[in-house]
């Protein structure tokens, strides 16, 4: 199966389109429509080879989402982890 027909990679391309999105939640909706794990970790890796995956900016974004709603660094620093 090449990358281009693997139905999990489609699927990542599809979702992070959209909005960005942590390894972590990638992995939990592609293990939630049931692909299996060698292409889970095949589409992970590809799309983190061609720099599609920014877990950089997914969590500034969600830092500078909880400071707006004024929760303090602990909190966010929990929620991060």
């Amino acid at each position: 199966m090449t990358i281009s027909t693997n139905k999990a990679y489609l699927y990542l391309i599809k979702i992070i389109s959209g909005r960005d999105y942590s390894e972590y939640k990638l992995r939990e909706k592609l293990q939630a429509k049931n692909y299996t794990q060698e292409d889970i970790e095949v589409a992970l890796s590809e799309i983190k080879l061609r720099g599609f995956l920014k877990e950089e900016l997914y969590a500034e974004s969600r830092v500078k989402s909880f400071m707006e709603k004024g929760y303090s660094p602990d909190y966010i620093r929990q929620k991060l982890t």
